[in-house]
């Protein structure tokens, strides 16, 4: 069934052609067949034992192990798009199905290249592998040399994209203090210690850290890689580890003076900007805590109680509540450091926690009273007309909650209970799941707390006899003149969803049920579409999901989206590129990459067929890329770009982080943070344009700060992003914000 022109008078068989729904039957009861031959180096050098995971589109995940002559086989397999790859403990590397090194080991749910079977048929399948690396050493006691059992070691793999190092593999020293990583591809690692000894952790070589955000060095470049060559093994690779620093001290009741025994303290450690805890205890009877295993460093106390009935507080007695201190290194950097040597013990930090206050309730729902486990409880502070998140707690099988801690002051709390719409104490009905700023600066009832007291009766009676949220996600594939919609599901209860088509934004000519998160029109005629999807259960209807523009052109199909993810690493001198194909658009056919020395810069492209990439020799440098979608309707716009630095050569930073703009009349403020991962910035390049991406309004340069301000900013919408810059170049752009001025 096929379509005159869309333009001029409409008729309802026209709408009908438009999205007729094909059942897609099966093409036949013949079952089709994967099999083929795992095998080293060459074809002929068979390997047993290998386990050969087979994935697709429908349906759990199948594994075979090859047999003595290297042989696997699928069978009573139904046509359709499947994915395979190895996994392996004898070792030797693994790869996807399209000669797709693997990180060790295969991941993500669709590795590799797409094997497409069609029915009765035999698709032949067949992997080359390689003998892996090995990095082995023995970790010891700095001083007396003996060995040091229990030590779990990490091992990191360099030249990825984002982040620059990933984590692989991580195992535990033996009786004898040895370790050994087998079954690693060819390439740069970093190994590092953490032990719960008392010992101070360690990145390879002899670069003390403490154990428990020794990634954040390994992020921020320190260290000495670990080379791996084909089949090759890097022993030697050993660790004496020195003792490490001590912090102790006494947790006590402020009120009483007694000791308190059900505490903790966190050592906690600044670095990139960012919290983590470095070291950790809990006191004894006497209220004694001793955390250890700190190498020489700056650092600071924070105590809590295990039962949450005191406040938690900072050392020198600062308040210093959950969300806070987990995430704010300001707050945490306004108390008092704790400097510590080399092996040595710092003591009489002790802190009194103040006997905290709460908040209680419960949550039931509105028409039957039944009380809601697992309901989302969250506290807020709202101070100066600025709203923080500060405790959450999570509802009992009774449906009640407690946010304990809390000092005397005054708080407003909400619940989330996604996919339905939050609520803000009293009775105050959320726009989404979890409740905004802006709700909350000028919204709810607040809630006194007096300190050591709870407040009680703080209760939610939530509709849950009310129609879905509205669906999200709403996409659209177009091959030749069939399109298949696909959305996600916006809650349990939903029993059908409604599909709405128009020929302009916001119309509706024609509407179709079905009860699943998928539809297939076929065929479609040429022309501009505007599809939105809404959710119906027992209590009504929805809100329209988003609204996609489906574009079927006199070719039969529509050019493809940019694809959303790419990932790229590097195995010595092998890159490995991999992407998802676009959700939405014209289905891909053949895929386009683009690489260059700079950000945005491209100086060669080479055509690809499916959504993996292989290429080898890479020589040193740094690499900027992306990946364009196409089909016979044209090429999609770039992904997202991703950066590899191949080789010990000098390398532009990476991307700044948590850009933010403030709008006061017409002074913009904007601030970021430095990229938390490795990369000397000595300045930054901000960039706006009239659009997402765009550059064509002002491109200014900036030195080392994370902060500036413009001011007599003319009305108007800017898109901005930040590049961070050093002696090597510029950083790929951070994301874009869209910069309101009024």
């Amino acid at each position: 069934m096929a379509f005159h022109s869309l333009r001029g008078h409409v008729t309802c068989a026209l709408f009908a052609a438009l999205f007729s729904v094909v059942t897609l039957a099966s093409a036949a009861a013949q079952s089709a067949t994967i099999a083929g031959e795992v095998s080293l180096g060459a074809r002929g050098n068979p390997l047993a034992g290998i386990t050969v995971v087979l994935t697709g589109e429908f349906g759990p995940d199948r594994t075979v192990t090859t047999d003595g002559t290297g042989i696997f086989s699928f069978t009573g397999l139904t046509a359709g798009t499947y994915y395979l790859y190895t996994r392996n403990t004898l070792g030797y590397t693994n790869e996807a199905f399209g000669d797709v090194l693997c990180k060790v080991e295969c991941r993500g749910s669709r590795p590799g290249v797409p094997l497409v079977v069609a029915p009765g048929a035999t698709f032949n399948a067949n992997f080359v592998l390689d003998r892996g690396g090995v990095v082995s050493g023995v970790v010891t006691a700095a001083g007396t040399l003996a060995p040091l059992a229990g030590v779990v070691m990490t091992l990191y793999a360099l030249d990825t994209s984002d982040p620059p190092a990933e984590i692989m593999r991580e195992t535990q020293t033996d009786a004898s203090g040895a370790y050994r990583f087998e079954g690693l591809p060819a390439g740069r690692y970093k190994v590092l210690t953490r032990n719960g000894l008392g010992y101070a952790d360690e990145v390879y070589s002899n670069i003390p850290c403490p154990g428990g955000s020794c990634f954040l060095d390994v992020f921020a470049g320190v260290g000495t890689p670990v080379d791996v060559l084909p089949g090759a093994t890097a022993s030697g690779v050993d660790f004496a580890l020195d003792p490490g620093a001590h912090v102790t001290g006494t947790l006590t009741d402020a009120t009483t003076l007694m000791p308190l025994t059900n505490a903790c303290v966190y050592v906690l450690r600044i670095s990139s900007g960012y919290v983590t805890a470095a070291a950790y205890d809990c006191t004894d009877g006497a209220g004694r805590f001793d955390a250890g295993g700190l190498p020489a460093g700056t650092y600071y106390l924070w105590a809590i109680t295990e039962d949450s009935s005191h406040v938690p507080a900072l050392y020198g007695n600062i308040p210093c509540l959950q969300a806070v201190c987990a995430s704010q290194p300001v707050a945490v950097a306004a108390s008092t450091p704790i400097v510590v040597a080399t092996g040595a013990t710092v003591s009489g930090r002790d802190v009194a926690l103040s006997p905290g206050g709460g908040i209680s309730g419960v949550v039931r729902d509105a028409s039957t009273l039944t009380p809601l486990a697992g309901i989302d409880v969250r506290g807020v502070v709202r101070a100066s007309g600025a709203a923080f998140q500060v405790v959450w707690a999570t509802t009992n099988a009774s449906g009640e909650y407690v946010l304990p801690g809390l000092p005397g002051g005054t708080y407003f709390v909400y619940v989330s209970d996604f996919p339905r719409n939050g609520e803000i104490f009293d009775d105050i009905p959320c726009a989404e799941a979890r409740c905004t700023e802006a709700e909350l600066r000028t919204l709810g009832t607040p809630i006194a707390v007096a300190p050591g007291a709870v407040t009680t009766g703080i209760s939610f009676s939530l509709r849950r006899d009310v129609p879905p949220p509205a669906p999200d996600g709403l996409r659209a594939a177009v091959a030749g003149f069939a399109v298949t919609l696909s959305w996600n599901r916006p809650g349990p209860d939903v029993t059908h969803f409604l599909l709405e088509a128009g020929l302009a934004p916001g119309t509706t000519a024609v509407v179709l049920q079905t009860a699943n998160q998928s539809l297939v029109a076929s065929p479609v005629g040429p022309g501009r579409y505007y599809v939105r999807v809404r959710a119906v259960n027992a209590y009504g209807m929805s809100a329209a999901s988003n609204e996609i523009e489906v574009v079927v052109t006199t070719q039969g199909s529509a050019p493809p989206a940019a694809p959303p993810f790419i990932e790229g690493w590097m195995s010595g001198s092998r890159l490995t590129l991999t992407w998802t194909p676009p959700y939405v658009g014209g289905v891909a056919t053949s895929y386009l990459v683009e690489a260059g020395p700079a950000t945005g810069v491209t100086s060669l492209t080479l055509p690809v067929a499916a959504p993996a990439f292989t290429y080898l020799p890479v020589p040193p440098g740094v690499y900027f890329l992306r990946v364009r979608a196409a089909n016979a309707a044209g090429m999609s716009p770039p992904s997202p770009e991703v950066r590899l630095h191949v080789g010990n050569v000098p390398a532009p930073p990476y991307a700044p982080e948590d850009l933010q703009a403030t709008v006061s009349g017409g002074t913009v403020t904007f601030t970021w943070r430095w990229p938390f991962w490795q990369g000397v910035v000595t300045g930054h390049r901000l960039v706006a344009g009239s659009g997402p991406g765009l550059s064509n309004l002002a491109q200014v340069t900036l030195g080392a700060a994370t902060q500036v301000s413009f001011g007599n900013v003319p009305p108007g919408t800017y898109y901005v992003r930040v590049h961070a810059l050093n002696a090597a170049g510029a950083s790929i752009a951070s994301d874009d914000i869209a910069v309101v001025v009024r």
